[in-house]
């Protein structure tokens, strides 16, 4: 090895070449990063995509054996309402329950999506019909009840929704 070699050798790299370094040390670490999370992630969602193919194993069931053979109205009607119970239940594992609905239209809980005009004083704010279910879990609203109101004009409008940051439904 000649003189000349040796003294390259000893040298510090130069800056490009530390950049270099440093650039694939921190892909490396990002890939390192992502592949744990993704691994974290997997892992946290695993028991409910499971529930889930669960319930989609329920819909196809129902759709080959029941839908596809002559059967009668009230069997149709008992597995539909198995699906909904595992739904319910599926959702339940998670903490999530239905609301119950209240006669009186309650804006922390339910979104007027309709009114319907009414002369007498004390209807006014009365549920009429629940469109859609509401959910919560730990007692936060997660989706109000869509509801249809009764309103009496002398009263004022019903109101349709209460403080937004409740809800996690965006839907004010």
């Amino acid at each position: 090895m000649s003189r000349k070699e040796d003294r390259t050798s000893d040298l510090p790299p130069s800056d490009s070449d530390a950049a270099d370094e440093v650039s694939e040390a921190l892909n490396g670490l990002r890939h390192a990063i992502e592949n744990t999370t993704n691994d974290l992630w997997l892992r946290a969602e695993k028991p409910f995509l499971l529930d889930l193919l669960a319930f989609y194993d329920g819909l196809e069931w129902f759709r080959d054996e029941v839908l596809v053979t002559d059967s009668p109205r009230d069997v149709l009607r008992d597995a539909y309402q198995h699906l909904l119970d595992d739904f319910l239940e599926l959702m339940e594992k998670r903490d999530v329950v239905r609301l119950s609905s209240m006669s009186t239209h309650q804006p922390t809980m339910q979104r007027a999506i309709r009114t319907i005009p009414t002369t007498e004083e004390t209807e006014h704010g009365r549920v009429v019909q629940v469109c859609r279910k509401g959910f919560a879990r730990d007692g936060v609203v997660i989706r109000r009840e869509d509801v249809v109101v009764l309103e009496n004009a002398d009263r004022g409008g019903v109101s349709p929704s209460g403080s937004p940051a409740l809800y996690l439904d965006n839907e004010s």
